[in-house]
């Protein structure tokens, strides 16, 4: 679903891109009302844009900017789960060269 992208709603991209946020630290760091976050997010989730994680903290995480930006630095969340589970394993069984494969996937430079 597409929405429009207001001032309010780039300011609560902007928190939510550095990482998870409850609707209180989004206020404070926007100075936006509180009404507003609220109605941002849930235009955020109606578009699938953010996730309810915690219902006691009431945190919530950006899974899709809808501004067309990648959510994570290296772009692709799965692929990441994969090379990690394949980093601890090769960590366990002590297979240096499949730790160095799994950092070179990663585009990690290990010293």
């Amino acid at each position: 679903m597409a929405i429009k992208i207001t001032n309010a709603t780039e300011k609560v991209l902007d928190v939510l891109q550095e990482g998870r946020a409850t609707p209180g630290y989004i206020q404070r760091e926007t100075d936006l009302a509180r009404n507003t976050v609220h109605g941002q997010i849930n235009q955020l989730l109606a578009a699938d844009a953010v996730v309810y994680i915690d219902e006691p903290t009431g945190l919530y995480e950006l899974v899709e900017d809808p501004r067309g930006e990648d959510v994570s630095d290296s772009g692709d969340r799965s692929m990441i789960e994969a090379v990690c589970g394949d980093l601890e394993r090769a960590l366990e069984d002590r297979e240096w060269s499949a730790v160095e494969d799994a950092a070179t996937r990663l585009e990690c430079d290990l010293k």
